[in-house]
């Protein structure tokens, strides 16, 4: 797989505690693919309450507890350090108790394609796609890792993207391309809802978003209204789409407070909100995300004593987890990551920042000596943990959450000599 890069690491501690951290083993991975699917949008309805939690309309509720204090009955039970075992690289065994195929995303030169590669954790080899359209870039997996979804882009004649003619393509574990989708002008962001459905939100003042099975074609429009919802350009700082529920009964969307720029959950199907936050800055708040179940909404934002605010939210409007974590070190978080089980949640970080985990279950927080710089990446299982870290030539480390295990990985077929640009995009189950 990845290259076995020799030579020194250096490593600076950040702490040196041990605690523990659990998991919960997601069960069955095996599965069929579907033939391979050319698809151009066409308008075909498809139920908006597919898979949906009938959930009865409540009062709305805002959050009363004040920054520095746990609101009652919901505090973090521990806050621990962790120091993993490492590995100067990783094993064989160690890469292929993770389980599952992860793919690779090699930036060409100037001028040349950029390239996909898949490695298996079973097997140990990595081997190019080259039969694959060229990504350009964005890149979304399935909430239960079966497919991929990124953007193409052809090029003409003269090697320039012909920006008109993009389509999305979905390719499976094994490297093969299962289906196209046409791209709309009116798409903007996309995410997807399960294993069946992408969502692209729509670029309109009304909002809304159109719902696309890849793989039959059905197709629904989704226009809710979403009272003073705030949709700013789309570059200006703490930008966020609104945030559909895999269910569709629910959406948390941004909205103009007087405190600044307020997160909202609207119960859809019976046109009230249920929770409303207001503490929001725009360049301080985190884009919500909703767990691969689509029963628990994340929110988080730093506000200015760069204290996390974290809020866990059912689909009742109950906020039933939430902490308040000083950062020692500065650096404020960028993206939340869910597990596969829904079960831990960590951060993204533009800046070095030591690894996060938040154990839903047991409101355990557990700060690793990993410094983290950018998103991780889950393994199916959630038993695993890719942390990109900073570095030239780049690095990341693989981290083993139960057995408390960590090691140095290279990417690509000695790519990591060549260049900075190649990095694991999707974590896939292996089939």
């Amino acid at each position: 797989m990845f290259s076995r890069v020799r030579g020194g690491i250096q490593w600076v501690a950040l702490a040196l505690v041990i605690a523990g951290c659990l998991f919960v083993s997601p069960g069955d991975s095996r599965w069929s693919t579907p033939a391979q699917t050319q698809l151009s949008p066409q308008s075909i309805t498809l139920s908006p309450t597919r898979n949906a939690v009938s959930v009865a309309p409540a009062e709305p509720v805002r959050p009363t507890a004040t920054i520095g204090a746990w609101p009652a009955g919901l505090p973090i039970r521990e806050v621990s350090w962790r120091c993993p075992r490492r590995e100067l690289l990783a094993s064989d065994e160690f890469l292929s108790r993770a389980g599952g195929v992860i793919i690779l995303s090699k930036a060409g030169s100037p001028g040349d394609a950029d390239q996909l590669l898949l490695y298996s954790t079973s097997s140990g080899e990595t081997r190019p796609l080259a039969e694959l359209p060229e990504p350009f870039g964005i890149y979304g997996s399935s909430p239960s890792r079966r497919w991929l979804l990124y953007d193409h882009l052809p090029r003409n004649e003269t090697n320039d993207y012909e920006y008109g003619k993009g389509r999305f393509v979905v390719v499976d574990a094994r490297g093969r391309l299962r289906a196209t989708i046409e791209r709309e002008d009116a798409w903007l962001d996309s995410f997807w809802l399960d294993d069946d459905r992408v969502l692209f939100e729509l670029d309109n003042p009304l909002g809304g978003a159109e719902i696309l099975n890849p793989f039959t074609g059905e197709r629904q429009s989704l226009t809710p209204t979403l009272p003073g919802h705030y949709r700013p350009d789309r570059l200006y700082p703490g930008y966020w789409s609104a945030q559909y529920a895999p269910s569709l009964t629910h959406v948390a969307y941004p909205r103009l407070e007087e405190n600044g720029i307020g997160v909202v959950l609207r119960d859809i199907e019976h046109g009230v909100d249920v929770w409303t936050w207001d503490r929001a800055t725009a360049a301080t708040l985190i884009s919500p995300r909703w767990s691969p179940q689509g029963d628990t909404l994340a929110v988080a934002a730093m506000d200015s004593d760069t204290r996390l605010e974290l809020y866990l939210v059912d689909l009742r409007g109950r906020a039933t987890k939430w902490i308040d974590l000083l950062d020692y070190w500065g650096a404020q978080p960028t993206s939340l990551v869910w597990s596969p089980n829904g079960r831990y949640l960590t951060f993204g970080f533009l800046e070095d920042h030591p690894l996060l985990i938040l154990d839903t279950q047991s409101l355990t927080l557990t700060a690793y000596c990993i410094p983290v710089h950018g998103s991780p990446l889950w393994s199916p299982s959630s038993t695993h943990l890719i942390v990109p870290r900073r570095g030239k030539p780049s690095w990341y480390m693989v981290l083993d959450v139960e057995a408390g295990r960590a090691a140095n990985i290279g990417i690509g077929i000695y790519a990591v000599y060549e260049n900075d640009r190649t990095s694991p995009v999707a974590w896939l189950r292996e089939p």
